[in-house]
């Protein structure tokens, strides 16, 4: 990806791979890749005000190097003050030093030494040391270093790949478990792209039909684990060929499932900026799935009680501090001791709803 743009275009285009030539896939570092990528040669865009569907609302930025001051924050320890700036944030004003740097622009640089001296020229900043040595020091690192290490992994198993690929991310940063889930259902899916689908399942659910949310592939897809009882916790072997065609083979109730609680919860007066935690549309999706409900429980008289009370319970857990924690980075129904099955229990008109005689939940219950 070169150009990120948070709505319009968030995810990097299909490869195509020509036909009778193998590939060289990327197993670790692609994120790193990808920064670089879009640091040197393209642009960042996410939402920073105005309305979702505003052009105003995602200022196209590109990444700076301030070439005459030091960063702001001593306490991060960072030697230089790098920033996504727009073009005119970026362009002095009237008497100030023209002192942010494209740092694109260092590929156009001739060489360290008299190019370097050249563009400080022309800024104003010759007498600048610091900003020599700021612009030699980007020169260095993009155009003369060579620090990238890399391990070539010949096996072509993909079982043996995913270890490995957990294991090298294991020690580092929080590994995502839904680009990996992805990566795994994508190699493993017969008839669909799973890729595809849930890209574009996460588009419907966002802004079809009216509807402003932000949900992500994290929750499209442990909702899909969830409908097809399949433990999604971060385990390689809960990643398996039978595990992936269980969700591929359930996708079209999981997409209905997902697309009608969007709908409840527009209906129910939520969007991105008053739906406190995103989670909570996986078990409402689940139990729509669970009761079987279609496209007419929406709005039907017959069931007008039972999505009242739905609605009501949607309220209560996101007023009860600590069921989400937030945007729910691990929702209720992903704990250990919160299986699916147990989840079923709490939802309205449940059947299996247990408690002690006093209108209490069993503890078990509530720990969901």
């Amino acid at each position: 990806m070169t150009n990120y743009h948070e709505r319009d275009n968030p995810y990097a285009d299909k490869a195509t791979v020509p036909s009778g030539n193998g590939t060289t896939a990327v197993l670790d570092g692609q994120q790193r890749l990808t920064s670089l990528n879009i640091a040197l040669y393209g642009s960042y865009a996410e939402k920073k005000y105005a309305w979702w569907n505003s052009a105003d609302a995602f200022p196209v930025k590109r990444l700076y190097l301030n070439l005459v001051d030091d960063p702001d924050d001593e306490e991060l320890g960072t030697k230089y003050d790098l920033r996504f700036l727009t073009d005119q944030e970026a362009t002095p004003a009237e008497g100030d030093a023209n002192k942010w740097f494209r740092v694109g622009a260092v590929l156009d640089l001739a060489n360290a030494g008299p190019a370097i001296m050249r563009e400080l020229e022309q800024r104003g900043i010759a007498g600048s040391a610091d900003a020599f040595q700021r612009l030699y020091d980007l020169y260095e690192a993009v155009r003369v270093l060579k620090p990238m290490n890399y391990f070539l992994v010949t096996d072509q198993d993909a079982d043996k790949v995913l270890e490995i690929f957990v294991r090298v991310n294991s020690g580092g940063t929080t590994l995502s478990y839904s680009d990996l889930l992805l990566s795994m259902a994508t190699n493993q899916w017969q008839e669909l792209d799973a890729r595809e689908e849930v890209r574009s399942l996460v588009s419907e659910i966002n802004s079809n039909a009216g509807r402003q949310f932000s949900f992500s592939k994290d929750v499209v897809l442990k909702t899909a684990l969830t409908i097809t009882d399949v433990d999604v916790r971060f385990k390689v072997t809960n990643f398996t060929q039978e595990n992936m065609a269980k969700v591929e083979t359930a996708w079209p109730q999981i997409k209905g499932a997902l697309l009608r609680a969007a709908t409840l919860l527009q209906q129910f007066g939520y969007n991105e900026r008053n739906l406190t935690a995103n989670s909570v549309i996986v078990p409402v999706a689940y139990y729509l799935h669970l009761r079987g409900a279609g496209d007419s429980y929406l709005d039907s008289t017959a069931d007008a009680t039972d999505r009242l009370a739905l609605q009501r319970w949607v309220t209560r857990s996101l007023l009860k501090r600590g069921i989400w924690g937030g945007r729910a980075r691990h929702p209720p129904h992903s704990h250990p001791r919160c299986p699916p099955h147990r989840l079923r229990g709490q939802l309205p008109g449940s059947r299996d709803r247990r408690s002690d005689g006093s209108g209490r939940q069993e503890p078990e219950v509530q720990q969901c």
